[in-house]
């Protein structure tokens, strides 16, 4: 077991705050209890490739539910066991954990192995009912069973996502320091929320994503109702969340012809923005319009964030 620090210290926000992590945990329906440990999931790599000097393992760690949760990990070219690298999680949107990983014709761009590219370990994680956990029956399904026990087909992939978390942690070549994470869409929600959750991630990158659960997900009806989360419009809305993260650093990308509108990620942002110019640190957040982009992973804005916020890599 190890002790999870993350979670522990963000137990000191304001007792007024509106986003606590206890109340992301109890709305969303997380399997951890916010008090005590996350275990150190167990996990086994089961394959290794090398592409372009990037060795991509393949793994396994198992969930909450024993269920074997499909992971990648690249490390970057020439790397070193011995020193010190800044690591990025990029969580899946929907569609196969490949296609964030290095799949560039998918609309996640296989963001992962750019990333590995530029001297970062990059690791991602299989969604639930997708890709090589399909045969767990399609997503919707997953999140009805769910909601029958009081929590949703998001709340167990953030339990996956924080396990995965507790793993990047325990590896002795990750610069603790410096973790991020990162996603588009539902990947970018996961990227938010962990980062929401658990201190321990330095920063976040968001994309496709920021809106109102209200506006983007109700009045516009064009998204996957697996983010209709129960009551949630009773306790705080996509903004407050993100607003949540502050003081560290965060960029919000929503792309001009995407369908999760820019209109709406604009409106959110201030929210967001006020909470970080009231902790003075208005320039760790911002908010970027990428023209001509759709709902897809802006891989090279994305890379820039990140060479920002984690400038001395090896």
């Amino acid at each position: 077991m190890i002790e999870n620090k993350g979670i522990v210290a963000a137990l000191t926000s304001p007792d007024d705050a509106k986003v606590t992590p206890e109340k992301i945990i109890d709305v969303f329906g997380v399997h951890v209890d916010s008090i005590n440990a996350i275990p150190l999931a167990q996990f086994a790599f089961t394959e290794e490739d090398e592409s372009e000097g990037i060795i991509c393992k393949l793994g396994h760690f198992t969930g909450y539910d024993r269920v074997e949760i499909p992971f990648y990990q690249l490390l970057p070219p020439k790397f070193d066991e011995t020193n010190k690298y800044p690591a990025v999680i990029l969580y899946s949107g929907h569609g196969d954990v490949d296609d964030i990983t290095y799949q560039s014709w998918s609309y996640q761009k296989g963001g992962a192995l750019e990333l590995a590219k530029e001297g970062f370990v990059v690791y991602t994680m299989e969604n639930r009912g997708m890709g090589m956990l399909s045969h767990l029956g399609d997503h919707l399904k997953i999140d009805a069973v769910a909601r029958l026990t009081g929590n949703t087909w998001y709340g167990e992939l953030i339990t996956d996502g924080l396990y995965l978390l507790e793993i990047v942690q325990s590896q002795p070549y990750v610069d603790r320091s410096n973790i991020g994470t990162g996603g588009v869409s539902t990947g970018g929600a996961l990227s938010m929320l962990v980062a929401a959750l658990d201190q321990r991630v330095s920063a976040a990158y968001v994309q496709g994503y920021l809106g109102s659960y209200k506006t983007t997900f109700g009045v516009r009806a064009n998204h996957d109702i697996c983010n209709n989360i129960p009551g949630i419009l009773n306790h705080f809305d996509i903004p407050d969340i993100a607003a949540s993260i502050a003081p560290r650093p965060a960029r919000y990308v929503n792309g001009e012809m995407d369908t999760f509108y820019y209109q709406d990620a604009e409106e959110a942002f201030q929210i967001v923005k006020k909470a970080y110019s009231e902790r003075g640190v208005e320039q760790n957040v911002s908010l970027e319009i990428p023209q001509d982009t759709i709902h897809e992973l802006s891989v090279d804005v994305m890379i820039y964030f990140f060479n920002g916020v984690f400038p001395n890599k090896l």
